[in-house]
């Protein structure tokens, strides 16, 4: 597992749950069955679970490469200047960022920790050597006159979408 790329490991951490997608929306969606059977999966029920499973998979390799491309330093910054807004309904973006910069490097370090052959999941947390956690540094990245723009045609188009949905 060690030589896979990134996405591979990913993709193989969620491999249930991509199975999960197909045998819910395949024997949970209404519709033709396969080979004319009552028990087999419909056959719209797999190709939305195919969709979402999709969907899923293209938002995996997204993350995965922003996370290649940035680092942690840059990608946190970046969420804790898109978290801006935040503050106008009160919330302290700060304590949301730091969380979640620390929820990832606890997450990181359970996945390389080696699995115990018994015990369960309480032996695996138990054996684990928690180092201290990295310093995270936040800041606000500048936003040039380029990207500004690009925010407001952003906004101005998902309003517009949700004008248009109201109809």
């Amino acid at each position: 597992m060690a030589g896979r790329p990134p996405l591979g490991r990913t993709l193989g951490r969620v491999r249930f749950l991509l199975l999960a997608l197909a045998v819910v929306y395949g024997w949970g969606t209404p519709g033709r069955h396969l080979g004319a059977l009552a028990w087999a999966p419909s056959e719209e029920g797999l190709w939305l679970g195919g969709l979402q499973a999709l969907r899923l998979v293209g938002m995996l390799a997204s993350l995965q490469a922003l996370q290649l491309g940035l680092g942690r330093d840059r990608l946190f910054c970046g969420l804790y200047t898109l978290a801006a807004p935040l503050a106008l309904c009160g919330l302290g973006r700060e304590r949301w960022a730091l969380r979640l910069a620390l929820t990832l490097d606890y997450a990181e370090t359970l996945l390389a920790a080696p699995k115990p052959r018994a015990g369960g999941w309480r032996a695996w947390l138990d054996g684990v050597d928690w180092p201290a956690p990295e310093p995270v540094r936040l800041a606000l990245l500048p936003f040039g006159p380029g990207q500004r723009c690009c925010c407001a045609v952003l906004l101005c188009a998902i309003g517009w979408i949700l004008i248009g949905v109201g109809k």
